[in-house]
C-alpha cells in the first residue's frame, strides 16, 4: 500500500510539459498559441513548436532586428552632381536608423547573455527561487521594454523605405515627363523639317 502512494506522488511531480507554436497571424504580427488548430493551415508546416517546462520563468523570445531591415541608400546623386534637401534629409534618417539598428543589435547580445546567466543560477532552496523569480521578473521588464523600442524601430524603418520609395518613384516620373518632352521635341524638329 505504502508503495502504491509513494509510487502515485512520484507521478504526479513530474514536470508539466507544454507544447506552443509560433506563427503569423492575419495582421502581420507573430503569435503564439498552445492549440494548433489556430495556426492558419498554410502555416501549419512551417510554424515553429516550442516545449516549455512549467517551472522555467515565462521568458518571451526576443525578437531580433531583421536582416532584411538593411536600409536602402537615397537614390544616386543627380547627373548635376548635387542632392536634394529630401535626398540629404533620408541620408541623415539612414544614419540614425542605422546607429538604432546596431544598438538594438548589441542589447539584443547583451540580454540573450543575461538571459543564459539567469538560467543557470541554482534554484533549490526557497531564497534561491525567491531571488530567481525577482530577477527573472526584471528581466522580463526588460525584455518588454527592448521589443517597444524595437517596435517603433520597424516601423521608423517601414516608413522610412515607403519614403525612399515614393521618392524614387518620383524621380523616375521627372525623367520619364522629361522623355516625353524631348520625344515632342524631336517630333516638332522633324515636322519643321
Amino acid at each position: 500500500m505504502k508503495i502504491g502512494i509513494w509510487f502515485g506522488i512520484l507521478l504526479l511531480s513530474v514536470p508539466a510539459f507544454g507544447e506552443f507554436y509560433k506563427y503569423v497571424g492575419p495582421d502581420g504580427r507573430i503569435r503564439f498559441t498552445d492549440d494548433y488548430s489556430k495556426v492558419p493551415m498554410e502555416q501549419r508546416q512551417s510554424s515553429k513548436e516550442y516545449k516549455d517546462s512549467a517551472g522555467e520563468p515565462s521568458d518571451q523570445p526576443v525578437s531580433e532586428p531583421k536582416a532584411e531591415e538593411s536600409l536602402p541608400a537615397p537614390t544616386k546623386k543627380r547627373e548635376g552632381g548635387s542632392m536634394t534637401a529630401t535626398e540629404n534629409e533620408l541620408v541623415e534618417i539612414k544614419s540614425r536608423l542605422e546607429g538604432q539598428r546596431q544598438e538594438l543589435f548589441l542589447e539584443h547580445e547583451a540580454l540573450m547573455k543575461e538571459k543564459e546567466a539567469l538560467q543557470s543560477e541554482p534554484r533549490t532552496t526557497r531564497k534561491e527561487v525567491q531571488a530567481y523569480n525577482e530577477k527573472a521578473a526584471e528581466f522580463n521588464a526588460k525584455i518588454k521594454d527592448y521589443e517597444k523600442r524595437l517596435e517603433i524601430h520597424n516601423k521608423e524603418v517601414a516608413d522610412y523605405n515607403e519614403r525612399i520609395k515614393s521618392h524614387n518613384e518620383s524621380i523616375e516620373k521627372k525623367k520619364e515627363e522629361e522623355k516625353e518632352k524631348e520625344k515632342e521635341k524631336e517630333k516638332e524638329k522633324e515636322k519643321e523639317k
